[in-house]
């Protein structure tokens, strides 16, 4: 049918009386063109005529994909009664990318839109239908620091913003410029998971005109009642900001269980929960270890008490190692599970001094202190110290040895659909000790003021553009010989740590052999029962920024047999839609 047929045939559907209702509601519209039913949640944005419209919301909550119904709606329907211009803009291309596959994955399961589209491209992302509307995608390239240049000059009638919080301060300032060009017309929506950075997103969330929240848990839980539920309230005062905001936790999802709330809570610190589960911004601190649990985790005992035990109980060890290249002493900590307290504790620490032969002398004391203390494990780090790692295999075995690079990667399952999650490592062992703190799962000497000073001044100093912590590279060794030995506990011995509950969130690091699972090892790892296709997929999000996995988990879904397994199921629709007989 050529676009000029199609164009009529729509403008006839628009003008008949019972099927205007289809066209006027953007969510009948997804219901009955796209064969999309949307979640309550989605439906109320969706519906809000707000012009500053910001989602607060949880992980998996379907941010994007709500997103992008609500652009085919205003391309396709024209509600402002001209051809739209909608930009879509990200931090990265990578980003913009992956919305765009979302719009033809829901452009191709419609007939109707499918005949409406005119142009189709990819560099750069581009839509175009025959009613003249325009769906733009563009880049911020949050990461050149240059504040959006690609975006200045650009013209929209809407404008929609991803991962919001991920963008730099100059970025968004060169967005919302555009705006400025008809502020009663233009509209803007934006989403982010927040990072707890006090930025744009959180000024717009904080000083919202109007704001829709559950917050609640444990009422929302019990009822499920939206309209018991639900908050509203209405900011009057100067500082109110024109943005209406709606904040919802992921607890909203309609497949929540409290299966799924366990393993998130094991997955994440209590701030990280807060951030990622609970869409809160939290308290803006710099210290990544609470300092109050610091102090209750002190205990009296010396190294050489432990030294002194007799007999020398039978528990499991672990040694972690830490060296510098540019001429800090080496450390060495040595931790073990107390059985009968259930807690993890620090039983010895010994501080290389910088000398010239400092790497041979480290090596030298690690085979003393594995003589005596019998490790189950030594983990060292990789980073300055691959002939020592290597050395060290030689001399105590290499299936006891472990050399771990802070930068590798390693693999945890997201427990809220099953997908394989990369991790650096060092951001991995440290929200782990986080939360062995915050549990009172550790012990340290009150006699050690070095480490426990360490654990105190450890900071985020700053963020990457992604809102990757950066942590302190100063005067931390005793610190990360300490993380490493925890590592180890959660890698080697998970039983110990107890971290993640009822299900195991799998794990793979280098040549690491035990996985933290049990019964879903054939399905969870991708190397066993899994396609080749599935391991490309997961292959290739290796890398890749929180967000982009985050985006990347709609595209590179998990195989339908996978799905089926999960208790979260589809993040963001129903797939109960309306009849298409009126259509």
């Amino acid at each position: 049918m050529a676009i000029k047929d199609v164009q009529l045939v729509v403008q006839q559907m628009m003008e008949d009386e019972e099927l205007r209702e289809v066209f006027d509601d953007p969510v009948t519209f997804s219901q009955a063109i796209l064969d999309v039913n949307p979640r309550w949640y989605q439906k109320k944005i969706m519906r809000d005529k707000s012009l500053k419209k910001v989602a607060r919301w949880g992980r998996r909550l379907g941010k994007t994909f709500c997103m992008t119904l609500y652009m085919l709606w205003r391309a396709f329907v024209q509600p402002d009664g001209r051809p739209e211009r909608i930009l879509v803009i990200g931090p990265y291309g990578i980003q913009v990318d992956t919305i765009f596959d979302e719009l033809r994955k829901l452009i191709n399961q419609s007939p109707l839109l499918q005949m409406s589209v005119t142009r189709n491209v990819q560099s750069p992302q581009r839509i175009e239908f025959g009613n003249g509307s325009l769906i733009l995608g563009l880049s911020a390239g949050s990461g050149t620091g240059k504040g959006a240049p690609s975006i200045r000059g650009q013209g929209a009638t809407y404008i929609f913003l991803d991962e919001t919080d991920y963008m730099t301060e100059a970025d968004i300032n060169s967005i919302m410029g555009m705006q400025l060009e008809d502020m009663t017309r233009i509209g803007i929506w934006c989403s982010s998971t927040p990072t707890g950075q006090r930025k744009m997103f959180w000024s717009w969330c904080t000083n919202a005109s109007k704001t829709y929240s559950v917050t609640n848990k444990e009422l929302w839980l019990k009822t499920r009642n939206v309209e018991l539920c639900e908050n509203y309230h209405e900011r009057t005062d100067s500082s109110a900001n024109g943005w209406t905001q709606y904040h919802y936790p992921s607890w909203c999802s309609p497949n929540w269980s409290e299966e799924m709330d366990a393993e998130l809570q094991a997955m994440f610190s209590a701030q990280g929960y807060i951030h990622e589960v609970e869409a809160e911004f939290g308290d803006e601190t710099t210290g990544v270890y609470n300092k109050a649990k610091l102090d209750s985790s002190r205990f009296d005992y010396t190294y050489e008490d432990m030294k002194q035990r007799s007999p020398m109980p039978d528990r499991i060890r672990i040694i972690g190692s830490d060296w510098d290249k540019y001429g800090a002493a080496t450390q060495i900590v040595v931790s073990e599970h107390d059985d009968e307290l259930q807690k993890i504790r620090v039983i010895d620490r010994v501080e290389i001094p910088s000398t010239e032969w400092t790497f041979d002398n480290a090596v030298n004391k690690i085979i003393e202190l594995y003589n005596f203390w019998r490790p189950q494990k030594i983990y060292l780090d990789r980073g300055y110290g691959e002939y020592q790692v290597e050395v060290l295999k030689k001399k105590i075995g290499k299936e006891i040895v472990k050399g771990v690079a802070f930068n590798e990667k390693i693999e945890v399952r997201d427990p809220t659909d099953n997908t394989i999650d990369k991790k650096e490592v060092k951001n991995f062992m440290i929200t782990q000790t986080q939360i062995l703190l915050e549990r009172d799962q550790l012990m340290f000497s009150k006699e050690d003021e070095l480490l426990i000073k360490q654990m105190e001044n450890y900071q985020v100093v700053k963020r990457s553009v992604t809102g990757k912590p950066i942590y302190t590279s100063e005067n931390e060794h005793a610190h990360d010989a300490f993380v490493l030995t925890i590592l180890a506990f959660n890698l080697e011995f998970p039983e110990i740590t107890k971290l993640l509950e009822k299900r195991r969130i799998a794990t793979i690091m280098g040549k690491v052999n035990r996985r933290l699972e049990t019964t879903n090892e054939q399905f969870i790892f991708g190397n066993r029962n899994t396609s080749k296709e599935q391991r490309q997929l997961y292959s290739d999000l290796e890398g890749e920024p929180n967000y982009v996995r985050h985006m990347k988990s709609i595209h590179y879904s998990p195989p339908e047999w996978l799905r089926r397994e999960s208790s979260w199921g589809r993040r963001g629709f129903n797939r109960q839609s309306l009849t298409r007989k009126k259509l």
